[in-house]
């Protein structure tokens, strides 16, 4: 259980004991950071999860991963209940067992920054319940814990720290950097839940205050490619183990989807992001090329 990270972290070239550390590639397109953005997966390996889990450990065994992220909903249906519960080693441990996924790290709600080579790249995770009203009611919500995180203002607070941490450096420096946020739940969707107007509203001005370009999400359970407005790409990828055939193709900001098991393959350089949308038997359906603007 160890390998799978809730909380914050820091990846960064430090020495400092509490930090974690990427080891990159040595093939011949080691400038590239390479990871694999899953989500919605937790149920002892049916629905596919465990197909998915071999091709994730195909392809980072050929084609190399540095960190699997995922987009939330780890563990169905009703989460765990403390670091001894059995679903851990049932829906996680006993079931991305692939050599290759033993090497690297998941890391899943909450983290900090990564920095590599000829590029920097800082991720920030967003905890979204807070965001969405209806939560406040609903019955199998963990109501304890959501009004504890409830003060979205103080979240906001804390992500503004998070951005500025970077910014004054950023302005000084010349090495190129991407902003990436992953949230659980999608601002926009195909599928049946829709558009969250709670994020639209709450969630979305700190994007653009920021901005930050690329949103990965979880939620619905397909994988989709949303382009809202110009300079955010918007990506779900909620198809870690079952899957809905809920996608509508007139949503005006699909671009992509895939409505199959499976993950997105992510390849980032110093000036473009390649993902590749996977299905559960290791076939790409999408190919996406996004240059650094």
């Amino acid at each position: 259980m160890d390998q799978f990270k809730i909380g914050i972290y820091s990846v960064v070239s430090s020495n400092d004991k509490n930090d974690w550390h990427l080891k990159y590639s040595s093939k011949s397109d080691e400038k590239f950071l390479k990871f694999i953005v899953f989500g919605d997966w937790g149920r002892k390996g049916a629905f596919n999860q465990s197909h998915v889990a071999e091709q994730m450990g195909y392809y980072c065994q050929n084609f190399g991963c540095d960190f699997a992220i995922s987009t939330g909903d780890n563990f169905y249906q009703e989460g765990v209940k403390s670091v001894d519960d059995p679903l851990f080693k049932e829906s996680f441990e006993n079931v991305y067992k692939h050599e290759s996924l033993q090497k690297i790290p998941f890391l899943s709600v909450l983290g900090n920054h990564v920095g590599n080579f000829d590029f920097r790249v800082q991720f920030l995770f967003f905890d979204t319940n807070p965001f969405i009203h209806k939560y406040y009611t609903h019955p199998k919500m963990n109501k304890e814990a959501l009004h504890k995180t409830r003060d979205i203002r103080a979240q906001k607070k804390y992500m503004e720290t998070n951005v500025n941490e970077f910014a004054t450096d950023d302005k000084k420096s010349d090495i190129p950097l991407w902003k990436i946020a992953i949230g659980h739940h999608p601002f926009y969707s195909a599928s049946t839940h829709g558009d969250n107007e709670n994020l639209i509203e709450h969630l979305l001005p700190f994007l653009r205050k920021n901005d930050i370009r690329y949103y990965f999400s979880g939620h619905d359970h397909s994988i989709q490619y949303l382009k809202p407005y110009d300079t955010l790409n918007h990506f779900i990828s909620g198809a870690g183990s079952a899957v809905r055939f809920d996608v509508s193709n007139h949503h005006p900001y699909l671009k992509k989807f895939q409505q199959e098991s499976g993950f997105i393959y992510i390849r980032l350089s110093s000036n473009i992001m390649e993902l590749s949308f996977v299905n559960l038997f290791g076939r790409v359906t999408e190919r996406i090329k996004i240059p650094r603007e």
